[in-house]
């Protein structure tokens, strides 16, 4: 099976392109682009942390390399930036920022080669798997 590249799996399967609050054409148009921008903010403070997680693991010589946790990212702009967004003093909102970068680069994960291992087959009967089944 070919990989699918990481920015589609991640609009897709994390940020839940697909999932629409509202049935009309405003509030489908409205998702969407609230989910593409979610999906720009989210590379933004990706990079940002992983400049910080390079030069923090760089000296302690670990044996794999570390990347930061995209899952963790958009979890915790999802909780936290509709707040910077809203704060009206340019100084707490930097503050903010400077908080969610910190947060995000906090749960570094290790980047392992050949991590390949065989699937066990199984056949269900439900029509959904419950660990990707969202309930909004």
């Amino acid at each position: 099976m070919k990989k699918k590249p990481r920015k589609y799996d991640e609009t897709k399967n994390k940020l839940a392109i697909e999932n629409f609050s509202g049935r009309t054409l405003n509030a489908v148009r409205q998702d969407f682009f609230i989910t593409m921008y979610m999906s720009n903010v989210t590379a933004v403070a990706y990079w940002e942390a992983q400049i910080d997680v390079e030069d923090t693991r760089e000296v302690k010589g670990n044996k794999y390399s570390y990347n930061v946790n995209v899952s963790h990212t958009i979890g915790t702009l999802k909780d936290r930036f509709v707040m910077v967004l809203l704060e009206a003093n340019p100084r707490l909102r930097r503050k903010q920022v400077r908080r969610i970068i910190f947060l995000i680069k906090e749960h570094p994960v290790p980047t392992r080669p050949d991590q390949s291992l065989p699937r066990n087959p199984t056949f269900r009967k439900a029509m959904f798997r419950h660990n990707r089944k969202l309930n909004c």
